[in-house]
């Protein structure tokens, strides 16, 4: 499966994306899923899912004055974009 990695700059706002074709993540996990420990269904699945990637990634994203953004559609994959501020 394909992953697509990005910089570039939209509105005077630079940014960097990361994008996969991976399973996605349910609907229902997508608001959880920066949460310490949170797994989500998908996490579940594959035991090396810790739930602190997304978690540390934001936390960072915030003290750095950073926008973190996700957008996943279930069978079509996940994309992650950070704007720096």
């Amino acid at each position: 499966k394909l992953i697509e990695i990005k910089a570039g700059e939209q509105q005077k706002r630079s940014y960097i994306y990361i994008k996969d074709e991976g399973i996605g993540i349910p609907k229902k996990d997508i608001n959880r899923v920066m949460e310490p420990f949170y797994t989500g269904e998908n996490g579940r699945i594959f035991g090396e899912s810790t739930g602190m990637g997304l978690y540390i990634t934001n936390e960072v994203c915030k003290k750095l004055n950073h926008e973190l953004e996700i957008q996943s559609n279930e069978e079509e994959g996940t994309k992650i974009t950070i704007y720096f501020n």
